[in-house]
């Protein structure tokens, strides 16, 4: 009963987060001039840079909170419904990539998308990139012990931060429906990293809001990166998309390998 109102709840809060601080945000701010960039961009890039900062920042600030007292509060709290588990659910380490395994399998398909596929590729990239080091430059500075004493680099959770930059990128993509799908897959990842007292609370929702804000930064970036590289065009000849999945046995891991001809 522990383990479901606990999902519930992170669910709740990753949800809430969202609608919440948006709406409040629109309410009493029309921002026009938040960052200096082309006049064809302004009114559009200045308006959705603080509402989408928002949530993801209000997450990550909640888990560095709770992570100044990750041995006690409510980390402590979280983690001892859970100590008793006879048995974990292994699923954990395969679940966080299939947002972006989806996010890249879906480019190969018909369902319509709000970029070409050199844009989806760049934004993929990019948010990993960011999400790399923003996560694992987090997991250098804190050094903070997992629970069980396996280990000093619990902050932040990385596979929540795999899971919820997937989702995003979902979201951003191919929109809510999908998104909020890939939401869901993210927070049962997260519920599973506690749940399997491999992270603390504070973790997995600082986890969430990196990889939220690295997939939305990605997408920011990406008009940056067009004029930067030339340009990203459509191209009308076909492109062809291969994927090779691969299994890693000694990190018990999975990944996919990309090769793209434009």
């Amino acid at each position: 009963m522990q383990a479901y109102k606990f999902f519930i709840a992170f669910t709740l809060c990753i949800v809430t987060s969202h609608v919440a601080l948006k709406a409040q945000i629109e309410s009493y701010t029309h921002c026009d001039t938040l960052i200096a960039i082309d006049s064809t961009q302004a009114a559009t890039q200045s308006r959705i840079e603080l509402k989408n900062l928002a949530a993801p920042v209000a997450l990550i600030a909640t888990g560095l909170i709770l992570a100044l007292d990750y041995r006690h509060g409510v980390n402590k709290t979280v983690n001892g419904w859970f100590e008793e588990n006879s048995s974990q659910l292994k699923i954990d380490r395969y679940l966080h990539v299939l947002p972006s395994a989806a996010y890249l399998a879906l480019s190969v398909t018909h369902i319509k998308a709000k970029h070409a596929l050199h844009e989806r590729l760049a934004a993929f990239a990019t948010a990993h990139m960011l999400m790399a080091a923003m996560g694992y430059g987090l997991k250098a500075v804190v050094k903070e012990e997992r629970p069980g004493n396996s280990g000093h680099h619990s902050f932040p959770s990385g596979h929540t931060t795999i899971a919820f930059t997937g989702a995003e990128l979902l979201r951003q993509e191919y929109g809510n429906t999908l998104g909020w799908a890939g939401y869901a897959v993210a927070s049962a990842e997260a519920f599973l990293r506690v749940y399997n007292n491999k992270h603390w609370l504070g973790d997995v929702l600082a986890g969430a809001g990196i990889g939220i804000l690295s997939a939305r930064a990605a997408y920011w970036l990406l008009p940056w990166e067009q004029r930067l590289f030339g340009g990203i065009k459509k191209s009308g000849n076909a492109t062809q998309l291969t994927a090779i999945p691969h299994y890693d046995a000694i990190t018990r891991s999975v990944g996919m390998a990309l090769v793209a001809h434009f």
